[in-house]
């Protein structure tokens, strides 16, 4: 199994509760339709006040997870997003939604 991390940060002026709505309404189902059925599992772990200590100075507000069942589901899964249309897509949604130069990603 294959397992990727995002941690992700809310871009600037967007409310913890708006972040999750849109995170959860439109940016996770344009994720799995992207990926399609090559993702095994896609968690969203949110921070809040009440479940962290010090929540409001972390770096990010959401842990993601992406899970594969190897690295060629890996593969197929990234070359449908990276699709010219998909990228498009993905990014301009991203925009919406995350602070860009604070994504940290690693598998």
């Amino acid at each position: 199994m294959l397992k990727m991390i995002a941690l992700l940060k809310r871009r600037p002026g967007m409310s913890r509760a708006d972040f999750r709505t849109y995170y959860e309404g439109r940016h996770a189902p344009l994720i799995l339709s992207q990926q399609g059925p090559n993702m095994l599992e896609y968690r969203r772990n949110y921070l809040t006040g009440e479940m962290v200590n010090g929540a409001e100075d972390m770096p990010f507000d959401v842990i993601t997870e992406f899970l594969y069942a190897d690295r060629a589901a890996f593969d197929r899964a990234f070359d449908r997003m990276l699709a010219p249309e998909a990228t498009r897509e993905r990014e301009a949604d991203e925009e919406k939604l995350f602070d860009i130069p604070a994504i940290r990603v690693f598998l």
